[in-house]
Order: structure tokens, then sequence, then C-alpha cells
């Protein structure tokens, strides 16, 4: 939301504290058409500088997409990245989990999964394998249904946790356990 205000030396700082292994990860970059299509061109030119950076420093890289999957997908194929991705926040539709999962990505889901209106997210988030699912709160924002119009927490996760055993036919415990792991593998490797 905010690259028109990222000067050419506050990228080449962020650069060089991800290059002398500073950050566990790249991100969150990304694009972001729902509120911002007027810097559209400014985005993508932001994303392709971060998909190279990454793939340099062979760090996950961490992407926000709202409105924009398709190009997200194509960018990244143009770009030939082949790094580890996480899709932060995910609320696309099974179309585009599958290209998305199919490139080895991971999906993050959030309380939005727990919203009355997310009917479509919840058949979606029925089909991503748990081996390339983690959990996430996005605090302060997006507070599971229960909580709504709140500030989100981080002991909120757990309203996330309990809508996904009950969608996957699981226990909370394997929830939880899977999705650790691979937030230790990403992360902690």
């Amino acid at each position: 939301h905010i690259i028109h205000e990222e000067s050419e030396e506050s990228f080449l700082s962020f650069a060089r504290a991800a290059k002398t292994g500073a950050f566990v990860a790249i991100g969150e970059t990304g694009l972001d058409y729902h509120f911002h299509r007027e810097t559209k061109e400014l985005q993508i030119e932001g994303l392709r500088r971060y998909l190279h950076l990454a793939q340099e420093t062979k760090l996950p890289l961490i992407f926000h997409c709202r409105d924009a999957f398709s190009d997200l997908i194509r960018i990244a194929k143009e770009e030939r990245y082949q790094g580890i991705a996480i899709v932060h926040c995910f609320t696309g539709n099974r179309q585009e989990a599958k290209q998305l999962l199919d490139l080895g990505w991971y999906l993050s889901i959030s309380g939005i999964v727990t919203f009355k209106k997310s009917k479509e997210l919840r058949e979606t988030v029925s089909y991503i394998p748990l081996s390339q699912m983690l959990i996430e709160t996005d605090a302060p924002y997006l507070a599971p249904q229960r909580y709504r119009g709140q500030l989100n927490h981080p002991a909120w996760v757990r309203e996330t946790v309990t809508m996904l055993a009950s969608l996957l036919n699981k226990s909370e415990e394997d929830i939880a356990r899977y999705t650790y792991e691979n937030g230790v593998h990403l992360f902690l490797h």
C-alpha cells in the first residue's frame, strides 16, 4: 500500500540487511488491487525487485495478494521464481489455491475463514494440504467472527484452528502441530 513511499535507499538498506542474515524471510510484498489500482505498475516493479532479492538470498518470500492472483502468479513465473513462498492471509478461490500450491507455495489462513461471509474460502481450505498450510492472526486486524470489531490478539488464533479442525475433520492438536512444523521448517531452517 505504500510502495510509492519506498525510496531507493530504503530498498537498498533492506536488501543489505537481508544479505547479511538479519531476516528469516523477505516481505511482506505483493500486489493489492482492491484499494490501490492507481499504483499497480509501481506494485509490479516492487514485486519483481523483491522476487529477485528472495531468489538471491534464498529466503522465503511472504506475499500479500488481494484481487491480483493472476498477476502474482504470472509475474512469479516470468521471473522464474523458484524459492519458497507464503501467501499471507489467503482469501482466494480453489483454482487460485491450486495454482499457488502447484508452485510449492504455502497458504496462510487467518481469522477470515471464521467470517459468516467466507463460505467459498471455507470450501477452498478443505482443498489445501496440511503440509502447505500456515495459520496467522494478522493482529491487530481480522479478528475471528466471535470477536469481530475488536482489535485482534494472538490468543484468538485458536478460533481459526478450531474452524480448520472442523473443516478438515482433524483434531485441533493435529492442525496446530502441522502448521507449527511448517513454520519451523520455513523460518528456522
